[in-house]
């Protein structure tokens, strides 16, 4: 699993991984267990939730972590969010 930053908003629980980008959404009213990764079926949700995320750790001057690879940093959620979901 690796670094990563989580937000909880309402029923909707997002993850975001910073090793490879990724994202994990999360129904909490319908899956406790977070057994079934739901980013794929709702883009629109994971890209509004990665938007506020992204405000939120901006908000507190959140430093993101460097890849190991580039030394680069990596970006915040909203910018991987739309990347991966650029057409929906």
């Amino acid at each position: 699993m690796g670094p990563s930053s989580t937000m909880i908003l309402g029923e909707w629980k997002l993850i975001y991984y910073h090793t490879d980008l990724s994202f994990e959404l999360f129904n909490l009213e319908d899956d406790l267990g977070e057994k079934q990764n739901l980013a794929g079926k709702y883009p629109r949700k994971v890209k509004e939730l990665a938007c506020r995320l992204t405000d939120y750790l901006e908000a507190r001057n959140a430093p993101m972590p460097r890849g190991k690879n580039n030394g680069e940093s990596v970006p915040y959620p909203d910018y991987a969010a739309n990347m991966m979901y650029a057409h929906q």
